[in-house]
């Protein structure tokens, strides 16, 4: 009995440091898995942060890259992060937050040698936002502002020709915009005697024609629906 008892209990110790063993080992690997990577340096860690940003990740490289950006005291690795950071937003779809990006980084380092670059993405979102004459009119004019201010700024920038190509178009949007909604003004053919010599007078004259264009569709029946850029009419309830 006492050897069999003297058997038992070994064994018993024997389970009992195999499993407590288990246990720590198991505790290791999840705190590791939770454990966030030191911060070593701004190299590596804007490294680590664009091999995230190439995977999706597009959280944890952000994170990491605004720590890049505000521990960078040399600033070399900062302006690149802050780059970076706006084109994650690029690839994420998220083209506000990208020029909100782009604009940080030339108010950060107006005299980076990617300051052009910034200022030309910054026009180049803004010109892909262009939806057609009815209502991309107003990203078509802002998108003139934003590459005649790339041309003003930087007039040495590798972008020239792009930017005459884009001009035309931007100017082919707003004459698109005239002709639409002068030809739409010419089509209710009210005797008011406004003389308008040209469609950019329609534009500049937009805001009091949607009141006569009001007066008007409530006078015949009909019932207005105006947003920025088109003026809709359908009828009345």
């Amino acid at each position: 009995m006492n050897i069999n008892g003297h058997i038992e209990k070994s064994l018993a110790r024997v389970i009992l440091v195999v499993a407590v063993s288990l246990m720590v080992v198991g505790l290791l690997s999840c705190s590791k898995k939770n454990v966030k990577p030191p911060y070593l340096d701004e190299k590596e860690a804007y490294e680590r942060a664009v091999k995230m940003i190439e995977n999706k990740e597009y959280t944890e490289g952000r994170e990491l890259l605004t720590e890049v950006i505000n521990r960078d005291r040399t600033k070399t690795y900062a302006p690149l992060a802050q780059l970076k950071l706006a084109e994650s937003y690029v690839k994420d779809d998220e083209v506000d937050l990208s020029i909100e990006e782009y604009r940080k980084f030339l108010s950060s380092y107006p005299d980076n040698r990617y300051a052009p670059n910034a200022q030309y993405q910054i026009a180049a979102l803004t010109f892909s936002q262009i939806e057609g004459a009815d209502r991309g009119y107003k990203a078509a004019e802002s998108a003139i502002r934003e590459f005649r201010k790339l041309a003003e700024l930087y007039p040495r920038n590798p972008y020239r020709d792009v930017i005459e190509l884009r001009l035309q178009k931007c100017r082919n949007v707003l004459a698109e915009h005239e002709f639409y909604v002068g030809k739409f003004w010419s089509h209710l053919r009210q005797p008011l005697g406004v003389l308008i010599s040209s469609w950019r007078s329609t534009v500049i004259l937009l805001p009091l024609m949607r009141s006569i264009i009001t007066w008007r569709c409530h006078t015949r029946g009909l019932r207005t629906r105006t947003r920025p850029g088109s003026i809709l009419i359908r009828p009345w309830r």
